[in-house]
């Protein structure tokens, strides 16, 4: 099983046979997985609709905790946004303006390239998982 896998799987398990650090290391990857796939607002609207807020919330302090608190601030600011965006929820229509802000800060998290940067702290991160066994 490669390094990333065994991270998600740690974060997801809750598994405290590793490290604090290794367990964000999944949950920084779980998000950006999402975030990748539907953009960063998609992955927020999708931890909200699905009551996943506290994967939402481990995303940020997994990107703070690894250093990575751009990151970190942009996902909080995008949060933001979007329940400002869409009070009531996904079903709410959006203003032209927000759309294209939408769009500025799915732009803002591809610029980051948050997978390369994560792809760049597994060594770092396995080394301090080993440590911990």
């Amino acid at each position: 099983m490669d390094i990333q896998q065994a991270a998600i799987d740690a974060y997801v398990d809750r598994d405290d046979s590793v490290s604090e650090r290794f367990r964000a290391y999944g949950a920084a990857l779980s998000f950006a997985g999402g975030a990748d796939n539907a953009g960063l607002v998609g992955a927020i609207e999708n931890c909200l609709a699905s009551g996943c807020v506290s994967d939402l919330e481990a995303g940020v302090a997994a990107y703070q905790l690894l250093g990575l608190e751009p990151v970190a601030a942009l996902v909080k600011r995008a949060h933001a946004e979007y329940v400002r965006m869409r009070p009531d929820g996904p079903s709410q229509e959006l203003a032209e303006a927000d759309e294209r802000f939408w769009d500025e800060l799915d732009a803002h998290w591809f610029a980051f390239d948050v997978t390369e940067q994560l792809d760049l702290l597994s060594s770092h991160v396995q080394d301090a998982s080993e440590v911990d066994e």
